[in-house]
C-alpha cells in the first residue's frame, strides 16, 4: 500500500510539475474544504491561511490551483507578448495565469518563513520563467506582478540581507507590530532597530530612485520599495513605542526621520497607500510637546 501511495505521488509530481515541500509542511488533501474549486476561491483560502500561518493549508490550496489550472495558465502566458494593462476586467480575464502565478508566490512565501531559502529561490525562478505576466489583485485597487516581487526577493537573497525567519525586512516589521499590539515596548524598539540597521542603506537608495526615476515612482507595488517601506514603518513603530513610554522627544526624532528621509514610504505589511505613514506621523507629532 505504501509503495502504491509513493508511486501515485511521484506520478502527480511529474504531471503537474509540483515543487516539493519539506516534510514538516506535509498535509492530507482530504482535510481541506476547497469550496467550488474556482481559482479565485482557492486563492482567497490560501491568502487567509498564510495570514494565519497555517502553512499546510497554504500548500493544500495552492497545490490544488496549480494542478487544476497550470496548463491553461501556460497557454495564456504563451499568448502574451507584453504585460496586460489598462482595464482591470481585461487583466482579470487572464484569471488562470494570475492565480497560478500567485499560487507559486504564496508557496515561496511559506518557504521563506520557514527559512528554506533554497526552495523559495527555486519557486521564484519558476514563477519568473513560466508565469512572468501573471498579476495579483490588491484590495487597495490595483494589480501587482508576483514575478516582479519574486525578483525583489531574489535580489534580497543575493545581497544576503537576512539570517533567519524574522530577519527579512517585512518579517521584522511584522514581528515588531505584534510586539506593539502586546505593549512590549522594549521589544518593539529592539526589533525596529534591527530592521533600521540592516536595511537603512537600501531604503535610502530606494527613496533616491523614487525621487529621480518617474517610472519607478509610478510603480504601486510595495515590493519595489520593500526596504523603504519597512524601515519607515520600523521608525514609526519605534516612535510609537517611545511615545507610549513617555519619551516624547525621542519619539519625535523617529517621526521626523520618516518625514525627512523617507517621504515616499508607505506601510508594507498592509500595503496601505503612500500617505498613510505621513498621516500617522502628523497625528503623533501633534501629541509631542
Amino acid at each position: 500500500m505504501m509503495k502504491r501511495i509513493i508511486f501515485v505521488f511521484c506520478v502527480l509530481l511529474m504531471l503537474y510539475s509540483r515543487t516539493a515541500w519539506p516534510a514538516d509542511i506535509d498535509y492530507n488533501p482530504k482535510n481541506y474544504d476547497y469550496g467550488d474549486l474556482a481559482s479565485a476561491t482557492l486563492m482567497t483560502k490560501a491568502w487567509n491561511a498564510l495570514e494565519n500561518r497555517d502553512y499546510p493549508a497554504v500548500m493544500a490550496y495552492t497545490d490544488r490551483c496549480l494542478k487544476m489550472y497550470s496548463k491553461e495558465a501556460l497557454q495564456m502566458q504563451a499568448d502574451l507578448d507584453t504585460l496586460p494593462k489598462g482595464d482591470p476586467e481585461h487583466i482579470a480575464s487572464y484569471w488562470a495565469l494570475n492565480d497560478v502565478a500567485t499560487s507559486l508566490f504564496l508557496q515561496a512565501e511559506v518557504y521563506v518563513k520557514l527559512n528554506d531559502f533554497e526552495s523559495a529561490e527555486r519557486i521564484y525562478n519558476k514563477l519568473i520563467k513560466e508565469y512572468r505576466f501573471g498579476q495579483c489583485w490588491d484590495p487597495k485597487g490595483w494589480f501587482w506582478q508576483p514575478a516582479q516581487a519574486a525578483k525583489m526577493w531574489l535580489k534580497m537573497f543575493e545581497e544576503k540581507n537576512f539570517t533567519g525567519e524574522f530577519s527579512t525586512a517585512p518579517s521584522l516589521v511584522e514581528d515588531a507590530g505584534r510586539a506593539l499590539q502586546q505593549r512590549k515596548y522594549e521589544q518593539v524598539i529592539y526589533i525596529s532597530d534591527q530592521c533600521i540597521q540592516k536595511y537603512s542603506s537600501i531604503a535610502k537608495k530606494q527613496q533616491h530612485d523614487y525621487d529621480t526615476d518617474h517610472d519607478i515612482a509610478e510603480d504601486q507595488s510595495s515590493f519595489r520599495f520593500y526596504a523603504l517601506n519597512a524601515v519607515a514603518e520600523a521608525h514609526l513603530m519605534k516612535g510609537k513605542a517611545l511615545f507610549y513610554k513617555g519619551e516624547k522627544e525621542k519619539a519625535m526624532e523617529e517621526f521626523l526621520t520618516i518625514k525627512e528621509q523617507y517621504p515616499a514610504a508607505y506601510t508594507h505589511v498592509r500595503m496601505a497607500d503612500r500617505q498613510k505613514v505621513t498621516r500617522m506621523v502628523e497625528y503623533f507629532l501633534s501629541g509631542v510637546e
